[in-house]
Protein backbone atom coordinates (compact mmCIF):
# COMPACT_ATOMS: atom_id res chain seq x y z
CA UNK A 1 0.00 0.00 0.00
CA UNK A 2 2.89 2.37 0.74
CA UNK A 3 4.22 1.64 -2.72
CA UNK A 4 0.92 2.57 -4.35
CA UNK A 5 0.68 5.71 -2.25
CA UNK A 6 4.19 6.79 -3.22
CA UNK A 7 3.42 6.01 -6.84
CA UNK A 8 0.32 8.18 -6.73
CA UNK A 9 2.18 11.00 -5.00
CA UNK A 10 4.97 10.79 -7.57
CA UNK A 11 2.43 11.01 -10.39
CA UNK A 12 0.80 14.09 -8.86
CA UNK A 13 4.19 15.74 -8.37
CA UNK A 14 5.02 15.19 -12.04
CA UNK A 15 1.68 16.56 -13.21
CA UNK A 16 1.95 19.65 -11.01
CA UNK A 17 5.46 20.55 -12.23
CA UNK A 18 5.04 22.60 -15.37
CA UNK A 19 6.65 21.02 -18.44
CA UNK A 20 8.02 17.97 -16.63
CA UNK A 21 5.65 15.46 -18.22
CA UNK A 22 6.57 16.76 -21.67
CA UNK A 23 10.26 16.28 -20.91
CA UNK A 24 9.64 12.75 -19.63
CA UNK A 25 7.83 11.88 -22.86
CA UNK A 26 10.77 13.39 -24.73
CA UNK A 27 13.21 11.10 -22.91
CA UNK A 28 10.99 8.13 -23.72
CA UNK A 29 11.01 9.13 -27.39
CA UNK A 30 14.81 9.36 -27.32
CA UNK A 31 15.04 5.93 -25.70
CA UNK A 32 12.65 4.57 -28.33
CA UNK A 33 14.88 5.64 -31.21
CA UNK A 34 18.04 4.65 -29.35
CA UNK A 35 16.54 1.19 -28.85
CA UNK A 36 16.27 0.77 -32.62
CA UNK A 37 19.93 1.39 -33.26
CA UNK A 38 21.00 -0.81 -30.35
CA UNK A 39 18.85 -3.74 -31.49
CA UNK A 40 19.42 -3.49 -35.23
CA UNK A 41 22.97 -2.20 -35.67
CA UNK A 42 24.69 -5.55 -35.08
CA UNK A 43 22.68 -7.64 -37.58
CA UNK A 44 23.03 -4.87 -40.17
CA UNK A 45 26.82 -4.64 -39.81
CA UNK A 46 27.28 -8.42 -39.63
CA UNK A 47 25.72 -8.72 -43.07
CA UNK A 48 28.78 -7.13 -44.70
CA UNK A 49 31.67 -7.62 -42.25
CA UNK A 50 33.04 -10.10 -39.71
CA UNK A 51 31.95 -10.56 -36.12
CA UNK A 52 35.37 -9.40 -34.88
CA UNK A 53 35.15 -6.15 -36.84
CA UNK A 54 31.59 -5.64 -35.64
CA UNK A 55 32.68 -6.01 -32.02
CA UNK A 56 35.50 -3.50 -32.46
CA UNK A 57 33.15 -1.06 -34.19
CA UNK A 58 30.57 -1.29 -31.40
CA UNK A 59 33.25 -0.63 -28.79
CA UNK A 60 34.60 2.40 -30.65
CA UNK A 61 31.22 4.05 -31.24
CA UNK A 62 30.16 3.45 -27.63
CA UNK A 63 33.21 5.44 -26.53
CA UNK A 64 31.46 8.53 -27.87
CA UNK A 65 29.16 8.47 -24.86
CA UNK A 66 32.11 8.16 -22.48
CA UNK A 67 33.96 11.08 -24.07
CA UNK A 68 30.90 13.35 -23.85
CA UNK A 69 30.20 12.31 -20.27
CA UNK A 70 33.74 13.24 -19.26
CA UNK A 71 33.38 16.64 -20.96
CA UNK A 72 30.04 17.30 -19.26
CA UNK A 73 31.51 16.22 -15.93
CA UNK A 74 34.20 18.85 -16.44
CA UNK A 75 31.56 21.58 -16.39
CA UNK A 76 31.22 22.34 -20.08
CA UNK A 77 27.41 22.41 -19.85
CA UNK A 78 26.27 25.40 -17.79
CA UNK A 79 23.36 27.14 -19.52
CA UNK A 80 21.01 27.22 -22.53
CA UNK A 81 19.84 23.70 -21.74
CA UNK A 82 16.94 23.72 -24.20
CA UNK A 83 19.19 24.81 -27.06
CA UNK A 84 21.73 22.14 -26.13
CA UNK A 85 18.98 19.52 -25.93
CA UNK A 86 17.52 20.46 -29.32
CA UNK A 87 20.95 20.53 -30.96
CA UNK A 88 21.76 17.14 -29.45
CA UNK A 89 18.55 15.65 -30.82
CA UNK A 90 19.29 17.03 -34.28
CA UNK A 91 22.86 15.72 -34.27
CA UNK A 92 21.77 12.30 -33.00
CA UNK A 93 19.06 12.15 -35.68
CA UNK A 94 21.39 13.10 -38.53
CA UNK A 95 24.10 10.69 -37.41
CA UNK A 96 21.60 7.86 -36.92
CA UNK A 97 20.42 8.39 -40.47
CA UNK A 98 24.05 8.42 -41.62
CA UNK A 99 24.67 5.18 -39.74
CA UNK A 100 21.93 3.43 -41.67
CA UNK A 101 22.44 5.06 -45.07
CA UNK A 102 25.65 3.27 -46.07
CA UNK A 103 27.78 0.15 -45.80
CA UNK A 104 30.98 2.19 -45.57
CA UNK A 105 32.70 1.26 -42.33
CA UNK A 106 34.33 4.68 -42.07
CA UNK A 107 31.00 6.51 -42.28
CA UNK A 108 29.36 4.04 -39.90
CA UNK A 109 32.09 4.46 -37.27
CA UNK A 110 32.03 8.27 -37.46
CA UNK A 111 28.22 8.41 -37.45
CA UNK A 112 27.92 5.92 -34.60
CA UNK A 113 30.53 7.71 -32.48
CA UNK A 114 28.84 11.08 -32.97
CA UNK A 115 25.41 9.58 -32.29
CA UNK A 116 26.43 8.22 -28.89
CA UNK A 117 28.51 11.35 -28.17
CA UNK A 118 25.42 13.53 -28.61
CA UNK A 119 23.16 11.58 -26.24
CA UNK A 120 24.63 12.68 -22.87
CA UNK A 121 24.06 16.33 -23.77
CA UNK A 122 20.36 15.68 -24.34
CA UNK A 123 19.84 13.53 -21.26
CA UNK A 124 21.84 15.85 -18.98
CA UNK A 125 19.95 18.93 -20.19
CA UNK A 126 16.62 17.21 -19.61
CA UNK A 127 17.76 15.98 -16.20
CA UNK A 128 18.73 19.51 -15.09
CA UNK A 129 15.47 21.03 -16.31
CA UNK A 130 13.38 18.40 -14.53
CA UNK A 131 15.31 18.56 -11.25
CA UNK A 132 15.02 22.35 -11.12
CA UNK A 133 11.26 22.07 -11.60
CA UNK A 134 10.64 19.70 -8.67
CA UNK A 135 11.19 20.54 -5.00
CA UNK A 136 14.11 18.73 -3.40
CA UNK A 137 11.97 16.93 -0.82
CA UNK A 138 9.85 15.44 -3.63
CA UNK A 139 12.66 14.28 -5.89
CA UNK A 140 12.76 10.65 -4.70
CA UNK A 141 9.07 9.92 -5.25
CA UNK A 142 9.06 11.68 -8.60
CA UNK A 143 12.21 10.13 -10.07
CA UNK A 144 11.15 6.55 -9.45
CA UNK A 145 8.16 7.11 -11.70
CA UNK A 146 10.11 9.27 -14.13
CA UNK A 147 12.62 6.47 -14.68
CA UNK A 148 9.83 3.97 -15.26
CA UNK A 149 8.01 6.11 -17.82
CA UNK A 150 11.16 7.14 -19.67
CA UNK A 151 12.21 3.52 -20.17
CA UNK A 152 8.93 2.63 -21.89
CA UNK A 153 10.46 3.82 -25.15
CA UNK A 154 13.14 1.14 -24.86
CA UNK A 155 10.57 -1.58 -24.25
CA UNK A 156 8.46 -0.57 -27.24
CA UNK A 157 11.54 -0.35 -29.49
CA UNK A 158 12.74 -3.80 -28.47
CA UNK A 159 9.32 -5.24 -29.28
CA UNK A 160 8.90 -3.47 -32.62
CA UNK A 161 12.43 -3.31 -34.06
CA UNK A 162 12.85 -6.96 -35.01
CA UNK A 163 9.32 -7.31 -36.33
CA UNK A 164 9.57 -4.20 -38.52
CA UNK A 165 13.00 -5.19 -39.82
CA UNK A 166 12.18 -8.84 -40.61
CA UNK A 167 8.66 -8.50 -41.96
CA UNK A 168 8.43 -4.98 -43.42
CA UNK A 169 11.66 -3.16 -44.24
CA UNK A 170 14.15 -5.92 -45.14
CA UNK A 171 11.75 -7.65 -47.58
CA UNK A 172 11.05 -4.29 -49.20
CA UNK A 173 14.73 -3.69 -49.99
CA UNK A 174 15.91 -7.02 -51.36
CA UNK A 175 16.14 -7.47 -55.11
CA UNK A 176 12.61 -7.29 -56.46
CA UNK A 177 11.25 -5.71 -53.27
CA UNK A 178 8.71 -2.89 -53.40
CA UNK A 179 11.35 -0.26 -52.54
CA UNK A 180 14.24 -1.78 -54.48
CA UNK A 181 13.83 0.51 -57.49
CA UNK A 182 13.32 3.68 -55.42
CA UNK A 183 14.98 3.79 -52.02
CA UNK A 184 17.23 0.92 -53.07
CA UNK A 185 18.78 3.06 -55.78
CA UNK A 186 20.05 5.41 -53.06
CA UNK A 187 21.07 3.18 -50.14
CA UNK A 188 21.47 -0.12 -51.98
CA UNK A 189 19.63 -3.42 -51.79
CA UNK A 190 20.38 -6.54 -49.79
CA UNK A 191 19.13 -8.68 -46.95
CA UNK A 192 19.63 -6.00 -44.27
CA UNK A 193 19.35 -2.73 -46.20
CA UNK A 194 15.83 -2.48 -44.87
CA UNK A 195 17.39 -2.04 -41.41
CA UNK A 196 19.42 0.82 -42.82
CA UNK A 197 16.27 2.48 -44.17
CA UNK A 198 14.51 1.97 -40.83
CA UNK A 199 17.39 3.71 -39.05
CA UNK A 200 17.21 6.57 -41.54
CA UNK A 201 13.51 7.02 -40.76
CA UNK A 202 14.24 6.85 -37.03
CA UNK A 203 16.90 9.54 -37.44
CA UNK A 204 14.48 11.76 -39.31
CA UNK A 205 11.99 11.17 -36.50
CA UNK A 206 14.52 12.48 -33.99
CA UNK A 207 15.17 15.61 -36.05
CA UNK A 208 11.44 16.29 -36.40
CA UNK A 209 10.99 15.78 -32.67
CA UNK A 210 13.76 18.30 -32.00
CA UNK A 211 12.19 20.91 -34.27
CA UNK A 212 8.80 20.49 -32.58
CA UNK A 213 10.32 20.75 -29.09
CA UNK A 214 12.29 23.86 -30.05
CA UNK A 215 8.97 25.67 -30.53
CA UNK A 216 7.57 24.66 -27.12
CA UNK A 217 6.96 27.76 -24.99
CA UNK A 218 6.54 25.59 -21.88
CA UNK A 219 10.01 24.09 -22.16
CA UNK A 220 11.54 27.44 -23.08
CA UNK A 221 10.03 28.93 -19.92
CA UNK A 222 11.61 26.13 -17.85
CA UNK A 223 14.99 27.12 -19.25
CA UNK A 224 14.38 30.81 -18.57
CA UNK A 225 13.41 30.01 -15.00
CA UNK A 226 16.56 27.93 -14.57
CA UNK A 227 18.78 30.79 -15.82
CA UNK A 228 16.97 33.29 -13.57
CA UNK A 229 17.61 31.08 -10.54
CA UNK A 230 21.26 30.79 -11.54
CA UNK A 231 21.58 34.58 -11.68
CA UNK A 232 20.03 34.90 -8.21
CA UNK A 233 22.43 32.29 -6.82
CA UNK A 234 25.36 34.34 -8.10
Amino acid sequence: MNFLRDLKEGWLIILQAKGVMLLIVLVSVLMFYMGFIQVLSKPMILSFTSEKTTGILQTVVACGMMVSSIMIGGGILKSKYVNVMVASFIVSGITMAGFGATTSMTVIIISGFLFFASLPYATTSIDVLIRKSIDNEKQGRAWGLISLISQLGYVIAYVLAGVLADYVFNPALVEGGVLADTVGKVIGTGETRGIGFLLILAGLGLVITALIVSKSKTIREMDSQKEAEGSLDE
